[in-house]
């Protein structure tokens, strides 16, 4: 059965089917397969059990909305695995708009928020990746060193498909290639890296008070690394 769009649940039984040295889900004995219509085989068995707990989970009509590690295994075969040297200078280019590196130029309270925030998590970058990033006060673009970026694709360039989708997945939400780098290197956790993410529209609700559409938009945001640090925890066990 191919993963898409407006699925009815026609199947009764999940099972997983040990295949090649990793696992294949299987719906009755038909094996799942990505939208790109690639088998969806696993190496990590606990990422391998969680999908299939997905599936079983699932009603009619099936809701892949609710099957976020589906959804990311699947990238990692269609979109990651045949296009590696694409992600990984596309992460790389992430770096020139880092969020950061961006702070703003007042209120002092925010500018204090984002410095405790966002600096040990460069410094990070600078010591361990051996990636000094620059910083700049505003929105203006800037350019960071021709050695910090070449720092930053060696240290992308080691990860492996699984968690590379997840950076991409990571950095897209939260704005940050170094949040992202930091949360795959076990630096921070899913809950520190959205307070970082989010510390500007974190102080807007504070001091505005709520706005519905802003309160979404964080909340979709924590669910969604909350999401990838679960993702990243299934293919390091």
């Amino acid at each position: 059965m191919r993963i898409g769009a407006d699925m009815i649940r026609e199947f009764e039984a999940v099972s997983l089917k040990e295949e090649s040295g990793g696992f294949v889900v299987l719906l009755d004995h038909e094996k799942l397969e990505t939208p790109a219509g690639n088998t969806l085989w696993l190496h990590p068995p606990n990422l391998a059990k969680a999908i299939a707990d997905e599936w079983a989970s699932q009603s009619s009509p099936i809701d892949t909305a609710t099957m976020p590690m589906t959804r990311f295994a699947a990238t990692t075969l269609d979109r990651v695995l045949p296009n590696r040297d694409e992600i990984v200078g596309n992460s790389v280019k992430l770096a020139e708009a880092d969020l950061l590196c961006y702070r703003a130029p007042e209120p002092e309270e925010l500018v204090q928020r984002q410095y405790n925030l966002w600096q040990p998590l460069l410094d990070w970058a600078k010591t361990d990746l051996n990636a000094p990033m620059v910083v700049t006060d505003g929105i203006l673009p800037i350019t960071q060193p021709i050695e910090c970026l070449g720092s930053l694709h060696r240290a992308i360039s080691k990860l492996n498909e699984y968690e590379l989708m997840a950076l991409a997945s990571l950095a897209s939400a939260s704005g940050s290639l170094v949040l992202g780098l930091a949360l795959i290197h076990k630096r921070i956790d899913a809950e520190s890296m959205a307070d970082a993410a989010l510390v500007e529209e974190t102080y807007q609700l504070e001091k505005w008070g709520d706005d519905q559409d802003l309160s979404d938009r964080v909340q979709k945001t924590r669910d969604e690394l909350r999401e990838t640090e679960i993702y990243l925890k299934l293919i390091g066990d």
